[in-house]
């Protein structure tokens, strides 16, 4: 059997069109946030919340709701329905992984789900380590406690040898890193890992000093913000 639409609903009142009305509205094969069709007879408001419905056979394919229907010059009009055939889940919290001295020395805040949102309008399932959604706190690693993890997991002994700075200048094992953006979006296989070190947290280098050092990777287009030169 074909897919179509097998049920328009008025959420407000229960009632339902007929299948005659039904069967002149386009869009019937796939759902659609808009359907159209002429001469249908309804005196349903423009404030009524429409449900339309598109199964094969007994089996339901697409139910949208929140529509609003809208009829005039012998045309009636459903438009902004929403696909609600979905579930859609979200995971966040944030994960210690400092030494086992201080478990928690670095706390990456992660965000893991398929919700639609503004920045993810196709629900494409997304692993955020650096959430900042709902007052998270994003993520910040100092790099001795992150190297003091890593050599924890892997029973290494090594002594780690940093880069000298100049007397007393901050060693960079104290630095923190923050994470700006740090996600994989594992429907499309897209990331982007962007860090930047902390205010006052610079990068010596001979005689050139680097303030909020950063460093990028990326297989996504990024627009870079220019600042437009102003002519005397």
């Amino acid at each position: 059997m074909a897919v179509t639409i097998s049920e328009i609903q008025n959420l407000t009142t229960s009632d339902v069109l007929s299948n005659e009305d039904i069967a002149k509205f386009n869009n019937a094969t796939a759902y659609a946030a808009t359907i159209e069709a002429k001469d249908v007879t309804s005196t349903w408001k423009a404030s009524d919340n429409i449900q339309v419905t598109w199964s094969n056979g007994n089996k339901v394919v697409t139910r949208a709701v929140n529509g609003t229907i809208a009829v005039a010059d012998g045309k009636c009009t459903i438009s902004g329905l929403v696909d609600v055939s979905k579930y859609s889940v979200g995971l966040n919290g944030q994960i210690g992984i400092g030494p086992k001295t201080n478990p928690e020395a670095v706390l990456v805040s992660v965000r893991i789900g398929n919700i639609p949102t503004a920045n993810n309008p196709k629900a494409d399932w997304i692993i955020d380590f650096s959430d900042k959604q709902e007052s998270a706190p994003g993520t910040s690693i100092k790099l001795n406690e992150l190297v003091e993890w890593i050599q924890g997991k892997s029973n290494d002994t090594t002594t780690v040898s940093f880069p000298p700075v100049k007397a007393g200048e901050k060693e960079i094992k104290d630095y923190t890193i923050e994470f700006k953006d740090f996600y994989y979006n594992a429907t499309q296989n897209t990331f982007d890992f962007n860090v930047q070190s902390k205010d006052g947290d610079t990068i010596q280098f001979g005689n050139f000093t680097i303030k909020k050092a950063g460093f990028r990777v990326t297989n996504t287009p990024q627009t870079v913000a220019t600042k437009a030169i102003e002519k005397a």
